[in-house]
């Protein structure tokens, strides 16, 4: 259980850092992409001089699969073989895992600290298209009462009108929003405006998005310190472990030396 616990773990990771990677990998089919990485991490297409090449990216892709097929034979070894013959399962196949996996996760750090973000573009990206619908119905919800079902086809229908006129989420009129829930449902709408174009900023939405694994700034801040904290504990149990572990070494081939004489 030992082995394929750890197997498991390793398989986990390497699924959501493949994925990372291939999200990241998108950026690269962008004319104008919003976050790319470190020119020291991309190379120069050996035909178009103008390519940079994320070659990185597609290794790590790759090595994430092969953690994810060496944890397999892992599983398959431990599977098939007798459960009184423990022997026969071997720490080969863990460690070629464990071996991949930390490969891995180093190419993987190598990766988030070369990323480079260009907050304006990242910005309009977002601000070009509808992507904070999902908040104007939550609004209507949280200051009207208004049932999400109502409040999602009153989003819908923004962006339905928004996207037919070429108009950005913040192009839209005090007076557009307003006359869009009257034609809806013939009534005013329920809520001031100002809310309802506070929910289409997605600075605005950030910020209001409270609570324990929000996106906000100081959320955030709070959890990378837990985690640094979580971390620094696991260092430092690795390293009392470690030298409990080598002090036990030393003993017992003391305690050997002495009885062989």
């Amino acid at each position: 259980d030992s082995k394929t616990e750890v197997a498991s773990t390793m398989a986990i990771a390497a699924i959501t850092i493949g994925q990372f990677a291939e999200d990241l990998h998108v950026q690269y089919h962008n004319p104008i992409p919003w976050i790319l990485l470190d020119r020291s991490l991309t190379g120069v297409s050996s035909i178009m001089p103008q390519k940079r090449n994320p070659g990185i990216l597609s290794e790590l892709r790759r090595l994430s699969s092969t953690v994810v097929g060496e944890a397999q034979t892992v599983f398959l070894n431990a599977h098939n073989v007798s459960s009184g013959m423990p022997d026969s399962r071997t720490n080969s196949h863990l460690l070629e895992t464990i071996a991949k996996a930390t490969a891995m996760y180093s190419m993987f750090a190598d990766i988030v600290r070369g990323l480079r973000v260009d907050p304006e573009r990242s910005l309009a990206e977002v601000d070009a298209d509808y992507a904070t619908m999902t908040e104007v119905a939550d609004t209507l919800l949280r200051h009207a009462e208004i049932p999400f079902r109502i409040g999602h086809h009153y989003a819908s229908e923004i962006t339905e009108y928004g996207r037919a006129q070429g108009k950005r989420p913040k192009d839209l009129t005090t007076e557009e929003l307003q006359e869009l829930y009257a034609r809806v449902y013939g009534e005013p709408l329920p809520v001031a405006v100002s809310l309802i174009e506070a929910a289409l900023d997605p600075e605005a939405m950030v910020a209001s998005r409270l609570g324990l694994g929000g996106p906000q700034p100081e959320e955030v801040r709070r959890m990378l310190g837990t985690h640094r904290e979580q971390i620094n504990a696991s260092r430092d149990w690795l390293g009392e472990t470690q030298a409990q572990l080598a002090t036990a070494d030393v003993d017992r081939e003391s305690s050997f030396t002495r009885l062989i004489g």
